[in-house]
């Protein structure tokens, strides 16, 4: 059954042809896949290369690879693990489609480390607003779980999202 959802999505099948627990166990799955190994290794991975800057930030200063309770080499495993059992996790649960969804998000994380932090003083609006896309991506990976390919109405739906989540960033623009 879980084969058959991965490729096809839930659409196009009744409600009475597809267990709720099957439903239930998808998006379990992808909740893990996306918040728990992607997700994770990104925050891992930015408190790898900032640790100076975490250890004397109040907010930052308890996580726990800045208090040492693991080393940089195990941190840098972690990442890699979690990042590669979240892209294989991806492609069993929606195929190529939340694949190439969960390598965008993958690469927005890279640019936000390698191109907007290092800007984030002196571009502090424009590095919101590129970071509230990362949520827009985490949402189109919920329906990619759900939908599979079918993408009938999904451009819409996906349209009025990025405006939405886009005003989160840009509302500040307006009338200065």
């Amino acid at each position: 059954m879980l084969g058959t959802l991965s490729q096809n999505g839930i659409a196009g099948y009744s409600s009475a042809t597809i267990p709720a627990w099957s439903i239930w166990m998808l998006g379990i799955i992808y909740f893990f896949a996306e918040e728990f190994l992607l997700q994770q290794a990104k925050l891992l991975w930015d408190d790898i290369r900032d640790i100076e800057q975490d250890k004397k930030r109040i907010y930052n200063k308890d996580r726990y690879y800045v208090q040492g309770f693991f080393s940089k080499r195990t941190a840098i495993l972690h990442v890699f693990l979690r990042w590669t059992f979240s892209l294989a996790l991806g492609y069993l649960i929606g195929g190529v489609s939340l694949l190439i969804l969960f390598l965008l998000i993958s690469l927005h994380q890279i640019l936000y480390e390698l191109w907007g932090k290092p800007r984030g003083d002196k571009l502090p609006k424009g590095l919101l607003i590129f970071i509230s896309f990362s949520t827009v991506f985490r949402f189109v990976a919920g329906i990619l779980a759900i939908e599979g390919s079918y993408w009938s109405y999904t451009p819409f739906l996906l349209l009025i999202v990025v405006f939405y989540f886009y005003s989160f960033g840009s509302w500040r623009f307006i009338g200065k």
